[in-house]
């Protein structure tokens, strides 16, 4: 018999990214700080990716939803912090 996975590899980026955008500074912290959170923020979004995949399987709309809006919000975030490095 096969073990069911509790927490999604989805679920583990997401915290994982999260974590790296809460402990760096975009605003006034070093060039390090803020490729860390612009990294932070790629990583969110391919657990995004992988936990809406997942949570469609088990047609669980509502949760869907919430990814698909927390996914759009996150990669609006993620252009944007990305042309403030790049161009300032």
């Amino acid at each position: 018999m096969e073990k069911e996975k509790k927490v999604s590899d989805g679920t583990i980026e997401l915290i994982t990214g999260n974590s790296l955008l809460l402990c760096n500074d975009f605003a006034d912290g070093m060039v390090l700080e803020k490729i860390l959170v612009v990294v932070g923020l790629l990583i969110s979004i391919v657990g995004i990716v992988r936990a809406f995949l997942s949570y469609k399987k088990q047609s669980k709309k509502g949760m869907c939803i919430f990814l698909g809006i927390l996914g759009a919000l996150y990669v609006v975030a993620c252009i944007g912090l990305s042309c403030m490095f790049i161009f300032k």
